[in-house]
């Protein structure tokens, strides 16, 4: 084989032992959550439940079913034994055989069959809604801790904004010292200040690598994965409309959310299982029946010889149908105990209900008051953003004609930071509260 060749082929085999790497490097919000779904361990964990609570639930239906069994023995006898035809004690060696099948069915124990069936069905649906609350849950953490990087990255912005601006500074002040036109002192305060946009600059570099760190974390990332997310520009809303209700958000939510349905269905979890601890009062009734047969070398004919085996088979057969019904007389008192802590389980499951539904009615009012807030700061916060740029503008031509001192440009100009740093986490929390209301609604969160 001609050496290029062989070489063309080791370059094949190479690249195709090399494993697939995850080389996405830009993250929306919604690939963020749809890794999270994939790779976060609790979530898979409640997957797992919600697996073993359906395959109980299966089972559950398959015990209506009668039972059915065989079985068979051999079984060899040395020296000194009991001949099982005449049950004499005889000093030979012989070997005997058995064979039986026999089923058995539950016609009635007081509905706790049925009961259990409808009893599993509930817990394999509360799991489902539990996996869907704990999904909506790492959701909602994803997505603040998505809008905290970009809020930390615009904090970035601004602060290299005000660093190149006393950069300029600097520079123009050490023009104006070299031209003679101000004193060596006076570059002091400038380079303070500079000093100080490059401290803020720094500790804004590290809010943001703690901040990726922290979303790395909570979608499962590993730590060695190229990550930067997509730098949205906050949607800065103009006007709110709304054409429902809180009472109506609030009944929709009652019928969506799904961490409500599961104390529903938990509360009538607790009814079954009250009807369940009732059944014990109940007699039972049950239905057995059975086949049996056997061989044995000690069953000989009239002419001393063994009966065949198929003979014995049909000789020994016997069969049997028999009925039990089992009545509770007196059990202690721990059917009547049950039964009490039975009823005690479902006045609590109602009381958390209700404490859960008083939640959900107080959190969406805080919500749509906190639109409402967030939205007025907004409106407020853009009127300050344009009259502090305004005023920096003026401090700046004040400055470079020596009309103002340093401290007085340094002022204007972290008051026009903190204007910006202002109206850009008013706009994130806008963002993440109107999603919580769009949640309240039933409507799906991108990605879960």
């Amino acid at each position: 084989m001609p050496m290029r060749t062989t070489l063309l082929l080791v370059f094949i085999i190479l690249i195709a032992s090399v494993k697939p790497v995850f080389t996405q490097e830009i993250w929306s919000l919604q690939d963020c959550i749809e890794y999270a779904m994939d790779h976060n361990l609790q979530i898979q964990k409640a997957g797992l439940n919600n697996e073993r609570n359906e395959e109980s639930y299966r089972q559950s239906i398959r015990n209506l079913l009668p039972s059915l069994n065989a079985s068979s023995r051999f079984r060899p006898n040395f020296g000194k034994s009991i001949d099982p035809n005449t049950n004499d004690i005889v000093y030979q060696s012989f070997f005997s055989s058995s064979y039986s099948a026999g089923t058995s069915v539950s016609i009635f124990q007081g509905f706790s069959r049925v009961n259990r069936i409808a009893f599993s069905k509930i817990l394999w649906s509360t799991g489902q809604f539990d996996e869907q609350a704990l999904k909506a849950a790492l959701s909602f953490q994803i997505m603040d801790a998505y809008y905290n990087v970009i809020f930390i990255k615009g904090l970035i912005t601004i602060s290299d904004s005000l660093l190149a601006q006393s950069q300029w500074n600097h520079n123009f002040v050490a023009g104006m010292i070299s031209n003679g036109l101000k004193a060596e002192s006076d570059i002091l305060e400038v380079e303070a200040e500079l000093a100080s946009e490059q401290l803020r600059k720094l500790r804004a570099l590290n809010d943001y690598d703690q901040a990726v760190l922290k979303l790395k974390q909570l979608i499962n990332l590993d730590m060695g994965v190229a990550f930067e997310i997509r730098q949205v520009v906050p949607d800065l809303p103009e006007n709110i409309n709304w054409d429902h209700s809180i009472d109506s958000l609030y009944i929709t939510a009652l019928n969506t959310l799904p961490e409500i349905k599961s104390f529903g269905e938990r509360v009538q979890a607790s009814i079954i299982s009250l009807a369940m601890t009732k059944a014990n009062y109940y007699p039972s009734l049950g239905l057995y029946a059975g086949i049996g047969t056997g061989y044995y070398q000690t069953f000989l004919d009239p002419t001393g010889n063994v009966i065949p085996f198929v003979d014995q088979l049909s000789n020994n057969a016997s069969q049997y149908l028999s009925f039990s019904m089992s009545i509770p007389l007196f059990n202690k008192g721990s059917y009547r105990s049950q039964t009490k802590l039975a009823r005690i389980q479902l006045k609590e499951t109602k009381l958390s209900l209700v404490q859960e539904q008083e939640r959900l009615y107080k959190d969406i009012q805080q919500d749509w008051q906190k639109l409402l807030a967030v939205k007025m700061e907004i409106d407020q916060a853009k009127i300050q953003v344009e009259a502090r740029e305004a005023a920096e503008a003026i401090s700046r031509r004040k400055f470079e004609k020596g009309l103002v001192n340093q401290f007085e440009y340094s002022q204007a100009k972290s008051k026009l930071a903190q204007a910006k740093s202002d109206l850009l986490n008013t706009s994130i929390q806008y963002i993440i509260t109107r999603r919580t209301i769009d949640y309240y609604q039933g409507l799906p969160i991108s990605g879960m």
